[in-house]
């Protein structure tokens, strides 16, 4: 992704911040979407999760995610959840994406993407 691109995706996610923000689950923290927006790369992580989400029929639930390796709800974790409808079946798919980003001097970049059925 291009830095354009990137401050292109980081400019339409801080506008719809309100929004995304009320999509949050009450028992859990509001996510600091500037702290992860603050630079093209940290941009391009939050899109890349967003885009690893694929198509949703419900608004993206954000959260803080679980790290493995503190063993604990992490600020430096996003988890992106959503709902899709396939045609033929049932039940809807639930699908989400956990987005692990590290901070050196406060500047994000995302790590590894988990993708989770």
């Amino acid at each position: 992704m291009t830095t354009r691109k990137a401050i292109l995706a980081a400019a339409v996610l801080l506008a719809c911040g309100p929004v995304l923000k009320g999509t949050a689950s009450a028992a859990t923290a509001q996510v600091d979407f500037k702290r992860f927006l603050s630079t093209p790369a940290g941009a391009a992580g939050v899109a890349a999760a967003v885009a690893g989400l694929g198509t949703c029929d419900t608004p993206i639930n954000w959260e803080y995610g679980f790290d493995e390796t503190l063993g604990d709800v992490s600020t430096d974790v996003l988890f992106l959840g959503c709902t899709e409808t396939i045609d033929g079946e049932d039940d809807p798919f639930e699908k989400s994406v956990v987005a692990k980003f590290m901070f050196l001097d406060g500047k994000p970049s995302l790590v590894s993407l988990q993708y989770l059925p």
